[in-house]
């Protein structure tokens, strides 16, 4: 099953993603947006599931979070210090 196959690497593109986020480089934002329509993607598909109430509000946290930062990555004045440089 090819959503088992990227669900095992797709934690670590995330981990990827906040670094390149974390150091301002280029390549850090459409990562993480990559990431984050893949994870969206595997969640339609992934079939019914049936969570704890603390573990709804976690992923909430996080998701509010993860927006936040999204916004902050592509609105000036910080999405500024994401251009590529010239090496």
């Amino acid at each position: 099953d090819i959503s088992f196959g990227v669900r095992k690497y797709l934690p670590f593109a995330f981990v990827l993603a906040a670094v390149g986020l974390y150091f301002f480089t280029w390549w850090g934002r459409p990562l993480f947006v990559i990431c984050y329509v893949v994870g969206f993607a595997l969640t339609i598909v992934g079939g019914f599931a049936v969570w704890p109430a603390w573990d709804v509000v976690l992923t909430l946290a996080v998701t509010l979070v993860d927006g936040a930062i999204l916004v902050l990555a592509f609105v000036p004045p910080l999405s500024k210090e994401f251009a590529r440089v010239p090496v």
